[in-house]
């Protein structure tokens, strides 16, 4: 399974929603809750993605411009500092999850561990989860000096005085921020969810997450059930349980008709070499998404109607202008038809069945995706901002119904079908402009500080 990496391309045509209730698993009220977040700092994994921060990769070192000069700087002083960052730059997110698999989080300690490690490395393979990760293991375990000499050359050079100093308070709003969020999470619920889907027994029902300075703008899964955060996200929820899904594994027969799949459905084809070529996203990527969806809605966090606009636009891309994850939304329905319980639900088999029958089948991909979301099909072609009235018009687009009935960039929406917006988060007024195609909305604005009315129909 490839190292998921997520670079969503955003195409703001909105479409709406509508609640979806499904009942979650049955607790007693005597039975106390067990499952548990654990959430941490870790110097050795922001040391380690520190090497993503400073490549020349623009996926990772987009928002670290001066940190990146910085450390530049001091490398090209060492030639033997220098080879090692050639290997191991942009590699830093594959080697934290090689390294959570270890107790220690200070990076002294860890260095230790570096001075002898053959214990080391049996503990990682202990816990290497992912096949795809045997690679940089083997890497890991052939050059893992090079990584000692990297760790002693950011502390040498003052990597945890800097990090202390300019990140901790960053750090600490994104730690009490994560934990606001995940007061609205059953946690027992998930973790017997993930398990699920997963196939596997999350130890001591804990799920631990670190909260990370240099990853960012990525969050990414870790060896055991464990994440890196660094996202700021108003899609929290999804992120999370998106990145704790990627601990399944599709078996081979899955991933190979998955690609014949893209030889044979030309509508389909595009999706895949969008998301998995010009996105670089492992092959799991569908499979996880419409699980992580369908675990969202179990929980009462998202609702179908709100996953299906979310699903119809991931993975945009300006090079094609097209969007959209057709399979893990053909996915995503099917399992919202399937009742789905602990000890009788396989996810692969689920999967391979889905190809079995018809259910996902070459040729009829389009036709499938357009019936998945035809709830969410209308679109007003805007996108928005929060505004402290309401929300604001960022950009309209050419051709579509909010242009064409002079709704303009800068305008403020103050109402919906006479619903006051004010105080809405920005999800829930996508979810009030929005429908079938067909459906036409009442939009009160503020245009130049003149009130105004808007009827517009979805198309």
């Amino acid at each position: 399974m490839d190292i998921h990496l997520r670079l969503l391309g955003t195409f703001m045509c909105l479409i709406a929603t509508t609640t979806l209730q499904i009942a979650g698993f049955a607790k007693p009220a005597h039975v106390p809750s067990v499952s548990k977040f654990r959430i941490a700092y870790s110097e050795k994994l922001d040391a380690a993605t520190l090497l993503n921060a400073i490549s020349d990769n623009p996926m990772f070192n987009a928002p670290w411009k001066e940190l990146r000069e910085f450390w530049l700087a001091k490398i090209s002083e060492d030639s033997s500092v220098q080879i090692a960052f050639n290997r191991w730059k942009g590699r830093g997110i594959q080697l934290a999850y090689l390294l959570s698999a270890i107790p220690e989080n200070d990076l002294d300690q860890t260095l230790e561990r570096l001075d002898n490690p053959k214990p080391m490395f049996s503990l990682i393979r202990q816990n290497l989860d992912e096949p795809a990760y045997e690679n940089i293991f083997n890497d890991f375990m052939e050059h893992s000096s090079e990584v000692k000499l990297l760790f002693n050359f950011f502390l040498r050079n003052g990597f945890t005085e800097m990090r202390a100093r300019n990140y901790q308070a960053l750090l600490d709003s994104t730690r009490q921020r994560l934990e606001k969020n995940l007061e609205n999470i059953d946690v027992d619920k998930f973790t017997t969810l993930l398990e699920i889907f997963s196939g596997r027994t999350v130890p001591k029902k804990e799920l631990t997450i670190y909260v990370l300075a240099f990853s960012r703008p990525l969050s990414f899964q870790l060896a055991g059930f464990a994440i890196g955060w660094a996202s700021e996200t108003e899609n929290w929820a999804w992120l999370l349980t998106h990145e704790f899904m990627h601990k399944f594994n599709p078996t081979k027969s899955n991933l190979d008709k998955l690609r014949d799949l893209a030889k044979n459905d030309t509508f389909y084809k595009e999706s895949f070499e969008r998301i998995y070529d010009e996105f670089n996203e492992g092959e799991e990527e569908e499979f996880v998404e419409a699980a992580s969806r369908y675990i969202m809605v179990r929980l009462g966090l998202n609702s179908k109607l709100r996953s299906l606009r979310s699903m119809k636009f991931l993975y945009y891309s300006s090079k094609t202008n097209r969007g959209g994850v057709p399979l893990a939304c053909i996915l995503f329905n099917e399992l919202c038809k399937t009742e789905i319980h602990a000890g009788s639900f396989d996810y692969n088999v689920f999967i391979d069945r889905c190809f079995r029958n018809g259910t996902i089948k070459a040729g009829q991909i389009q036709q499938l995706f357009q019936q998945s979301i035809r709830p969410v099909s209308g679109m007003i072609g805007m996108s928005i901002v929060s505004d402290e009235r309401g929300a604001r018009i960022e950009r309209t687009f050419k051709d579509y119904p909010a242009e064409k009935v002079g709704l303009s960039p800068g305008d403020v929406i103050l109402k919906i079908d006479s619903v006051s917006i004010e105080g809405k988060s920005r999800e829930d007024i996508l979810d009030l402009l929005a429908g079938e195609s067909g459906k036409t909305i009442r939009i009160t604005y503020m245009h130049r500080e003149e009130v105004k009315l808007a009827e517009v129909t979805l198309r």
